[in-house]
C-alpha cells in the first residue's frame, strides 16, 4: 500500500511537473522575472502531487477532511518555502554573487507565512479538474506578470503641444547626482579628483554652499525636489520599493552592527499599487508640460514601480532609465570595468538583486553592447537636447552615479592612481565618468548655443554615502540617512547665461524644493493651488534679495528621526537612538557642540515649531521594513528604512 502511495505521489509530481514546466518555458521567452516562473508553476505540480499523496492516505486511514487539507497546507507552505530559497540560489548564481542567500535556519521559521494562500489554493487545485487548475494558474500569473512587472507602461499618457522656444520661457535642466556628497568635488574642495565640468556650472553662475535636502535618503528627497513640497504633506515618508530586500539576508549577517528588521504578516503589507508619488500631486514635469516643454527624464526615477505612478503619469513624455532605486552601471564581469565589494550587508543585497536593465517608455531594452550607464545617460540627455533645439524643453538628467554597487569604466580608474584604496578609486572614477556625463550636457547646449537660455542645476539627492567608508564629509557631521550636515547638505549649483552673473557663492540656506519654485516662475507658470514650500531663488542671485535668507525654517522628517533648522540653530531629534542634539549651526557647522542642556528656551521653541509643522502633515502612505543602524562619532543612530 505505502508503495503505491508514494508511486502515484512522484508519478502526479512528475506530470504536473513536466506540464507546467513547458509553459513556464515558453513564457521564459518573455517574462523578466525568468527564474520565478518555473518555480512558480513547479510550485503548482508539487502541490498537486501533495494533493494526491493526502487525500490517498486520509482515504486508506478514514482521516477527517479537516486533518487532510491541513496536511496539504503544511506540506504546501514548506514546499513554497522551499521553492522560495531556491529562486534565491538562483539569483545568487546568475548574478555572479558569492553573498549570503539561501538554505537559512531563520529563514525556516518563516515557512508560517505561506501556510493561509496555501492552503486557499491548494483547496482551489482539489476542487477543479486538472486542466482548469493549470489554465487558470498561467493565466492569472500570467496576468499579474503583465499589470506589474512587464515593464510596458499602461500610462494614460495625455498629449500636449510643443512650443517653440523663446527668451521668455527658458530651457530647463535639471541635472541630480544619487549620494554625491557636499566634498566629493572639487569645487567644494575636493583634492583627489577634479570636476571641471560641474565646477564650470558654479563658475557660470552660483554655487550654494547650504543646500537642504528635505530627506538625507534618495526617493523621499526626488519627491520633495519635483513637487516644491515637503514630501510629507502627502505621506512619501518611506522608500518605495514593493519588496523588503532585507528579508533576502541572513538574519544574523543583517543583525551585524545592529540593524534591526521589522516583521509584517503577509496579509498587511501595502501593495506595490499603492507605493508611489500621488496622482494628485503636480510635478515640475507637468507644470512645464503644460506650458508647452518638450519633458524628458534621462535615468532613475525610484517614486513609484507601478504604472500607475511611473513618469509618463507624472507629465514626462519620454523616459529612458529604470524605475527603482538603483541598478548594474555594467554587467557583473564586463573586462573594462572595476568593481569594489564592501562587504556590507546592503552593498551585499545590491549586487545580489540588480541587474543591468533599462527601459524606454516602459518597454525593457537589450542593453548588450551598451556603454557604461552614466555615460549612456549622458548621451541619452544630449540626444534629447538635439531633438528639442528649437523647441522649449525640460530634460531631468537623474543620474544614480556614485550610488552603490561601485563599478566604474577601467579609463576612469587608470587616471587615478594615486588614490591608493581600490575601493576609493573606484568611487572616484564613477564621479569623473560622472563629470564627463555633465559635461556631455553641457557642450551640448554649447554647440547649439542654447545657453543663454537654459536654466541649469546640478546637485544630489542625499549627502554622501559615508557608512561605505570609500568616501566622508568631513567638515560636516555624518552622512546619508541621517539628518546631520553631512546627510543633509548637498552640492547644488546653478547657472542661467545672462541673467545670473558668474562666480557667485551663496551661503544662506535654501532647498531643493527651491527648483521647482524658480523654474515655474521663469517660465510664466501659473503654480498649483496647494502649499507650495520652494522659493524663487532668482531674486536672490540677481542682487534684488541677495542679503536677504530664502528660508527662515527648514524641516525634515523620516517618520521619527526628525530635523528643523530656524535662523542659526538646528535641532536633531531620534527617538529611537535615544538622541537629541542642538546645535548653533551657523558657528557650529561641524556640529560638534550640543547646546541641548544649555539653552532649554531655545530647545522648546523649535520643538514647538517642528510640532506645529507636523500637524500639517499626512500620514505615511506605507510602512518601513528596516532600521538601519549608522555609526555617527562612535554612536549608533537608527534611521527607516
Amino acid at each position: 500500500m505505502k508503495k503505491n502511495i508514494l508511486t502515484h505521489f512522484f508519478t502526479q509530481i512528475i506530470t504536473f511537473g513536466i506540464v507546467t514546466l513547458f509553459v513556464g518555458y515558453i513564457l521564459l521567452l518573455t517574462a523578466p522575472l525568468k527564474h520565478i516562473l518555473p518555480l512558480y508553476f513547479l510550485f503548482l505540480g508539487v502541490l498537486g502531487g501533495i494533493i494526491q499523496f493526502s487525500d490517498k492516505i486520509s482515504s486508506s486511514r478514514n482521516w477527517q477532511p479537516i486533518i487532510s487539507i491541513l496536511l496539504v497546507a503544511t506540506l504546501g507552505a514548506i514546499a513554497a518555502w522551499f521553492f522560495q530559497l531556491i529562486e534565491l540560489r538562483i539569483h545568487t548564481w546568475r548574478t555572479g554573487s558569492i553573498f549570503n542567500a539561501g538554505l537559512f535556519a531563520d529563514e525556516f521559521t518563516k515557512a508560517y507565512t505561506y501556510l493561509f494562500p496555501t492552503l486557499i489554493i491548494g483547496e482551489l487545485m482539489r476542487r477543479l479538474p486538472n486542466k482548469i487548475i493549470v489554465a487558470s494558474g498561467v493565466g492569472s500569473f500570467t496576468s499579474l506578470l503583465f499589470w506589474f512587472y512587464t515593464g510596458i507602461d499602461q500610462s494614460e499618457i495625455t498629449s500636449a503641444q510643443v512650443l517653440k522656444s523663446d527668451k521668455d520661457h527658458p530651457n530647463v535642466i535639471v541635472i541630480l547626482a544619487d549620494d554625491l556628497g557636499f566634498h566629493d568635488l572639487s569645487m567644494n574642495g575636493n583634492q583627489l579628483i577634479q570636476t571641471p565640468h560641474i565646477d564650470r556650472i558654479a563658475a557660470m553662475g552660483v554655487n550654494f554652499t547650504r543646500a537642504y535636502v528635505t530627506a538625507p535618503v534618495c526617493a523621499t528627497s526626488r519627491a520633495g525636489m519635483l513637487t516644491g513640497r515637503y514630501q510629507n504633506r502627502y505621506g512619501f515618508e518611506a522608500l518605495p520599493d514593493p519588496f523588503p530586500w532585507v528579508y533576502r539576508m541572513r538574519l544574523e549577517d543583517f543583525e551585524n552592527g545592529g540593524n534591526q528588521r521589522e516583521e509584517y504578516p503577509w496579509y498587511n503589507t501595502t501593495r506595490i499599487s499603492r507605493r508611489g508619488l500621488p496622482s494628485n500631486e503636480i510635478t515640475l514635469g507637468e507644470i512645464l508640460k503644460n506650458q508647452g516643454y518638450a519633458t524628458a527624464l534621462i535615468g532613475k526615477w525610484h517614486l513609484g514601480m507601478h504604472p500607475n505612478y511611473r513618469p509618463a503619469r507624472h507629465g514626462f513624455d519620454y523616459h529612458y532609465g529604470f524605475y527603482n532605486g538603483a541598478s548594474l552601471y555594467a554587467d557583473i564581469g564586463d573586462t573594462t570595468m572595476e568593481e569594489a565589494h564592501l562587504n556590507q550587508y546592503l552593498d551585499d543585497m545590491q549586487w545580489q538583486q540588480l541587474n543591468y536593465d533599462i527601459r524606454e517608455n516602459g518597454i525593457k531594452q537589450d542593453v548588450k553592447g551598451h556603454p557604461y550607464q552614466t555615460s549612456l545617460f549622458g548621451n541619452k540627455a544630449a540626444e534629447f537636447i538635439e531633438t528639442n533645439k528649437e523647441n522649449r524643453f525640460f530634460l531631468y538628467a537623474a543620474f544614480n552615479a556614485p550610488h552603490a554597487p561601485i563599478q566604474a569604466p577601467k579609463k576612469y580608474y587608470d587616471e587615478l592612481s594615486h588614490i591608493e584604496n581600490h575601493s576609493q578609486r573606484v568611487y572616484y572614477a564613477m564621479i569623473k565618468s560622472l563629470d564627463d556625463a555633465v559635461g556631455t550636457i553641457t557642450k551640448k547646449l554649447q554647440e547649439l548655443g542654447l545657453e543663454e537660455n537654459t536654466i541649469i542645476y546640478f546637485t544630489s539627492d542625499n549627502g554622501g554615502a559615508s557608512y561605505t567608508k570609500l568616501m566622508d564629509n568631513t567638515p560636516f557631521k555624518g552622512g546619508k540617512i541621517t539628518h546631520f550636515e553631512g546627510g543633509q547638505v548637498v552640492p547644488f549649483c546653478m547657472q542661467w547665461k545672462g541673467q545670473i552673473p558668474p562666480q557667485q557663492v551663496f551661503e544662506k540656506p535654501i532647498s531643493l524644493m527651491d527648483i521647482f519654485t524658480t523654474s515655474a516662475v521663469a517660465a510664466q507658470a501659473e503654480l498649483p493651488k496647494k502649499k507650495i514650500d520652494g522659493v524663487d531663488l532668482l531674486p536672490f542671485v540677481k542682487d534684488t534679495l541677495q542679503n536677504n535668507s530664502p528660508h527662515e525654517i527648514l524641516f525634515s522628517r523620516s517618520i521619527y528621526a526628525k530635523f528643523i533648522r530656524k535662523g542659526d540653530y538646528k535641532l536633531v531629534l531620534n527617538p529611537k537612538s535615544n538622541h537629541q542634539h542642538l546645535y548653533d549651526i551657523r558657528n557650529d557647522f561641524r556640529e560638534q557642540n550640543d547646546l541641548w542642556n544649555q539653552l532649554p528656551e531655545k530647545v522648546q521653541e523649535l520643538q514647538n515649531d517642528l510640532a506645529k509643522w507636523e500637524e500639517e502633515l499626512a500620514p505615511p502612505l506605507w510602512e518601513t521594513f528596516s532600521h538601519i543602524a549608522v555609526d555617527v562619532d562612535g554612536e549608533v543612530y537608527y534611521f527607516p528604512n
